[in-house]
């Protein structure tokens, strides 16, 4: 909810010139948001915002396209060319952080790792697929398989990689990631609940409903003591969990002519709801997707950041 578009919790290093490879020192307190705002005509700006200091902004990160999500080691990254799940030409990506070694996957959207790093599951068609990653990491020639792992959209893993939350019909559902044992964990009524993300202790679940119950909800990953946030009239779209599970992000439509047409910043907030901080300040923006960076990034190289 597993918007998604960022560098470690950060002992970490980061480029500032490409060109002369100078470095420059990370606070370790900082976490890094990686947005993607869509620029018309299949193009993406995409760009890092520090939470800390939103003013700190690394642009044109031209490695990586809409709907990013990091490889646990943080040395991949894998991303879709669209924003809609069911659209015929979106494609899935893999790249090195670098920029290098960039491979066409696959037709889908809304990829994400497993916690081993060796497995992609992406939506296609309203079915959820499950791709092995294996050679493509160890730099072998090959042209990978994906097997179709259910009928849903927007996959997130649980910490173990033994479960997975998707969207089925309007509804929010967590099964073994061998296909058994689905389970529904939301309620709606006149409306339906999307785009599901795991905390990182796999306890709870983050979503968000339309309709009668329109808002931003967290329930236990068994479906118990489903609560809503109360912030306000902020409303709240796509909500992802931090990697330390401390805070929580998720993009609001500030106007709305059309959901593609709709002015929209990134906002995020402490994991109990409260001190909410816009992110993003674009003028007439239109986010579609963001991602959380992973904590243990040392881009001694050129990265992603690079322009």
């Amino acid at each position: 909810m597993k918007i998604a578009f960022v560098l470690p919790l950060f002992s970490i290093l980061f480029l500032t010139a490409c060109a002369k490879n100078i470095v420059t020192a990370i606070p370790e307190n900082d976490e890094w948001i990686v947005v993607s705002t869509f620029a018309g005509w299949g193009r993406w700006d995409i760009y890092g915002v520090n939470t800390k200091d939103p003013q700190n902004i690394v642009p044109d990160m031209a490695y990586v396209g809409a709907n990013p999500d990091w490889s646990p080691d943080g040395q991949w990254v894998v991303y879709s060319t669209s924003y809609k799940a069911s659209h015929e030409t979106s494609e899935i990506y893999i790249v090195k952080n670098d920029g290098t070694h960039s491979v066409r996957l696959a037709k889908g959207d809304k990829p994400v790792w497993s916690p081993t790093g060796n497995q992609i599951a992406y939506t296609f068609r309203n079915e959820i697929h499950l791709l092995d990653a294996n050679c493509l990491i160890d730099g072998r020639s090959c042209d990978p398989e994906p097997s179709i792992m259910t009928t849903g959209q927007n996959p997130d893993w649980s910490s173990d990689g033994r479960r997975v939350v998707f969207e089925l019909r309007e509804a929010i559902y967590v099964m073994n990631s061998d296909g058994t044992e689905m389970d529904e964990v939301s309620i709606a009524q006149n409306g339906g609940c999307r785009e599901p993300d795991w905390s990182p202790t796999s306890e709870k679940i983050l979503f968000w409903c339309w309709g009668d119950n329109e808002g931003l909800y967290i329930v236990n990953s068994d479906g118990t003591d489903m609560t809503k946030f109360e912030i306000g009239d902020m409303g709240g779209v796509s909500p992802k969990w931090s990697p330390s599970g401390d805070k929580i992000a998720f993009i609001q439509y500030l106007s709305i002519n059309s959901v593609e047409g709709a002015h929209s910043a990134v906002y995020v907030m402490n994991a109990d709801g409260s001190n909410i901080t816009r992110l993003t300040f674009g003028e007439s923006e239109r986010i579609f997707g963001f991602s959380w960076m992973p904590p243990h990034m040392k881009p001694e190289t050129c990265t992603a950041f690079c322009q």
